[in-house]
């Protein structure tokens, strides 16, 4: 249905996104910074929509 996954765990001073596709199903997980401006960067990467429901 998506072409990406992507899980995000975020606490005070870091945060982990992981993310799948159809393609590969094994999780690739990065590690940085707690920051909206970092998370943004990386989401701006995948022009495809995205689909933010919880």
């Amino acid at each position: 249905m998506f072409d990406h996954y992507i899980g995000l765990d975020w606490a005070q001073s870091n945060m982990a996104i992981a993310r799948m596709t159809k393609e590969n199903i094994q999780a690739k997980v990065i590690n940085v910074a707690s920051s909206l401006k970092e998370l943004q960067l990386y989401l701006s990467r995948f022009t495809r929509p995205k689909n933010t429901d919880l």
